[in-house]
């Protein structure tokens, strides 16, 4: 989720006659999800001006203009034009003085109104997730006696494509949000079980270079998907999506696969590292170099 860490207000290096001033936040963005917290900030009409990537999650570093407020704006205007005040008489300053009161007056009074309105955004339109059967589902149907010994055949736990985002990241690898049934995680082999399913989608694909992210939660995944999050914001409100989803999210975020992109080098790889699991990524945050076998 893009939140807001903290703000400073800093000089920009300024350019002959200009005294720009920005404001910086902050977020943290789980590794391959950037894109959608650089488009959530840039919504709000702050800027990429940085970013650091880290084993599990990329530091990101946002900055805008720092708005003037009215009087810093008023002060500015008599200073540029004192010169021509000067020389007015001065039943025309006092006017004068009085008409540029009444502006600021009304300009804090149009500030405070546009700051008590409710903020809003205008959804984008989404496709309806995607109901997925797990390829090569076992039929009611017996196998004729051609099958091949090594005919590929699902055998692990049911689930739901939620949403899929394209071309995420400098890889521009499909990112798959898929939902399953709560998991036991007292045990290891919860792990066993999302590898069949990342193995399964991966068949479907055609390759082992995509994310996916397996998760027991719907809105979890239609929260963080970058297709969905702006709709899941309108229905739900952003307080829910940036204070309730986080708090789902050490049970619900049950693993994080990605493959065929290198994290340090920021580039996409076919090298055995740039192949991991990211297990529990809000709670334990363990990783495994793994890639999903495509035949066989």
């Amino acid at each position: 989720m893009f939140t807001t860490d903290g703000s400073d207000s800093r000089s920009a290096q300024p350019t002959a006659g200009d005294d720009v001033q920005y404001e910086y936040t902050s977020a943290r963005a789980l590794r391959g999800t950037e894109a959608r917290t650089i488009a959530k900030a840039a919504k709000d009409g702050w800027e990429l001006d940085s970013q650091t990537q880290g084993k599990l999650r990329t530091e990101l570093t946002f900055r805008r203009v720092k708005p003037k407020n009215a009087w810093q704006l008023c002060v500015a205007l008599i200073a540029a034009h004192w010169s021509a005040f000067g020389r007015l008489k001065s039943t025309t300053q006092q006017f004068a003085l009085a008409a540029a009161g009444g502006l600021v007056v009304f300009a804090l009074v149009v500030a405070v109104v546009v700051a008590s309105r409710p903020g809003g955004s205008t959804p984008q339109a989404t496709t309806a997730p995607t109901e997925v059967t797990p390829s090569g589902q076992p039929s009611e149907t017996p196998p004729s006696a051609e099958t091949q010994p090594d005919t590929y055949i699902y055998t692990g736990p049911q689930y739901e494509v939620v949403v899929v985002d394209e071309n995420v990241g400098p890889a521009a690898l499909d990112q798959y949000w898929v939902l399953t049934s709560p998991l036991d995680y007292s045990t290891d082999e919860y792990k066993n079980q999302i590898k069949l399913i990342i193995e399964d989608i991966a068949r479907q694909d055609g390759s082992a270079a995509l994310i996916v992210n397996v998760v027991t939660d719907r809105e979890v995944a239609e929260a963080e998907a970058i297709s969905t999050y702006e709709q899941f914001d309108a229905e739900h409100g952003t307080n829910y999506a940036v204070n309730a989803i986080p708090a789902k999210e050490p049970e619900h975020w049950a693993a994080s696969y990605t493959g065929g992109f290198d994290f340090d080098a920021g580039e996409a790889s076919e090298s055995a590292e740039a192949f991991e699991v990211i297990w529990r990524p809000y709670a334990t945050q363990e990783t495994e170099q793994w890639q999903p076998a495509l035949a066989g």
